[in-house]
């Protein structure tokens, strides 16, 4: 006689099944949080102090981002002037610009004056938080800061992923990855203020979304301090990425209207929220370029064909965060496997999403594509410039993430954009082969520099972090363990995304389809049941006598 079991037998199978499912999200959550720092740590550790364009400039404005220190960033005789650490504004410039040398570098304890710091020019929230690991030790400092951002922000978007409803989640997520590689990996663990600029847009927009959509209370008390802090942080940074939080409130406010959403609370956020943004983007000196381009070095007089040669060539600022235009100073050049891999994910996961589109999230994903052709274009034409001067991929890459967000934007679970398992894999090894080439370019260029990189990174060099090992001592922070060590940390991140897929509703998630499918099955099986019984009914009924009467 088969056992039965009790209904409260099975009701504890069911808690049991329910716990151990809760308690494999929270360990792949951890490991995909702990994997991309360990990710973004490597990519802080790729290259020297300054590496990041305008890295001089930037350096001085965050060791002055709280005003005159002693020993940190001291009153000069002329206006605007400050005098700071001399490494400061040359280090750089020992490598920037020549590709084949290496970033073999002296700091100096001297103290200089200059002018080129942030007076006004740039907002001041980027600088003054980064201000607080300025010291005297240059390279703790620096690589302080870039742990620091990688840290801010991969928290920010696991909480932002987590208070999202779950159709909701790939938002975040998918906009992440999209435009990681290189430029995202390379910036955001960086003393650029792009380092905030690129990703805090798109947490800004992925959480005012979550906030509007959700009803869920606590959700919404993590989303809307989330919301406000990256706005801050995106329009504290440049005048552009404030320029783009007003595109992504715009964007999400159509997105999601709806006649019940016109009330006075609402009315009075959107409207706090928008002054916020113009503030920041209006009270920037920079502003006049971000709108109206660059003061002078331009043509003096811009014409049709130069404004023709601009919108034909445009697509080469999209795709140059991809890797078509070089890291660093721009002088670091990507091998092709790189941009064509990150360009095509970006594209396939665009295009996955694009036949779900309604007519609100038309309206949304063309604005921002529409911000993508003209704050460029209206730039260089003001400045009379052409593509190539002046604006660079890191000013657009953050309205490129805005714009797979949007993209992935789906009032259900049953109605995202689905790929094949073999689709899913196919991009993930690519994904994982192309950091691999990325993250060893990188730190190759400044190791031996781009004419000699050694097949070995340990082997060779002339710049590191630390010290060269005295002969049969174990190298214990080498160029090579870092290398590995991240490129096998994107790897197991990505793995994590894939474990987490059911939670967080990616590409390649079928279980609706699944469930559809057995639904359909069942039905077409009833279906053919039916059929089959009314063709007997019927070929019986021609096959029976009729009675004479």
């Amino acid at each position: 006689m088969a056992k039965t079991e009790s209904p409260k037998t099975t009701s504890l199978k069911a808690a049991d099944s329910k716990k151990g499912f809760s308690n494999k999200v929270v360990r792949w959550t951890s490991i995909s949080i702990v994997s991309a720092i360990m990710t973004l740590g490597a990519w802080a550790f790729a290259s020297p102090i300054g590496s990041t364009p305008d890295d001089d400039y930037h350096l001085v404005s965050i060791w002055c981002g709280q005003g005159f220190r002693d020993g940190i960033c001291e009153e000069g005789s002329e206006p605007r002037e400050v005098v700071v650490r001399e490494t400061l504004m040359e280090y750089p410039f020992c490598y920037a610009f020549n590709p084949d040398d290496t970033a073999t570098c002296k700091q100096t304890e001297v103290f200089a004056p200059t002018t080129r710091s942030n007076g006004g020019e740039n907002p001041r929230i980027f600088y003054w938080v980064m201000s607080w690991f300025a010291s005297d030790d240059l390279t703790a400092s620096v690589i302080s800061i870039r742990f620091f951002n990688s840290i801010l922000i991969v928290l920010g978007f696991a909480a932002v992923t987590f208070a999202l409803p779950r159709h909701l989640r790939r938002v975040p997520v998918v906009s992440a990855v999209s435009i990681a590689l290189p430029l995202g990996l390379f910036i955001l663990p960086s003393t650029n203020p792009s380092a905030w600029g690129v990703y805090a847009v798109v947490l800004f927009f992925s959480a005012l979304l979550g906030f509007v959509l959700t009803k869920d209370r606590r959700s919404r008390w993590i989303l809307g301090p989330i919301a406000l802090a990256t706005l801050l942080m995106s329009a504290g940074s440049r005048p552009d990425s404030a320029l783009y939080t007003l595109v992504a409130i715009a964007a999400v406010i159509i997105i999601t209207f709806t006649r019940k959403m016109i009330t006075p609370v609402n009315l009075s956020i959107a409207a706090a929220l928008l002054l916020m943004g113009a503030i920041f983007l209006f009270g920037s000196a920079n502003t006049s370029a971000t709108l109206t381009g660059a003061p002078g070095g331009g043509l003096t007089t811009f014409t049709g064909g130069q404004l023709y040669a601009n919108i034909i060539n445009l697509p080469t600022l999209w795709v140059g965060g991809f890797g078509v235009w070089g890291l660093g100073w721009l002088d670091t050049a990507m091998s092709p496997i790189v941009w064509v891999v990150g360009w095509g994910v970006f594209l396939s996961l665009l295009f996955s999403a694009i036949m779900y589109f309604n007519l609100q999230q038309g309206l949304s994903v063309s604005l921002i594509f529409a911000a993508l052709i003209l704050v460029p274009l209206l730039a260089l034409s003001a400045s009379g410039l052409l593509v190539g001067q002046f604006v660079q991929p890191r000013y657009l890459t953050g309205l490129l993430g805005m714009l797979v967000a949007a993209a992935m934007f789906r009032t259900s679970m049953n109605s995202g954009p689905l790929m094949s398992r073999g689709q899913v894999w196919i991009i993930g090894f690519a994904l994982v082969f192309a950091h691999i080439v990325a993250l060893r370019t990188n730190m190759g260029r400044y190791l031996t520099g781009m004419s000699d990189v050694a097949e070995n990174l340990d082997y060779g060099f002339e710049w590191w972090w630390v010290g060269r090992p005295a002969s049969g001592e174990l190298f214990w922070f080498s160029p090579n363990l870092v290398w590995i060590t991240g490129s096998v940390a994107f790897a197991v991140f990505l793995v994590s995304l894939w474990k987490l897929r059911a939670e967080l509703g990616l590409p390649g998630y079928n279980e609706w389809t699944k469930e559809t499918a057995s639904v359909s099955s069942s039905a077409t099986a009833l279906k053919k049941r039916k059929t089959s019984a009314l063709k007997k009914v019927l070929v019986a009924k021609k096959a029976k006598p009729r009675k004479k009467t």
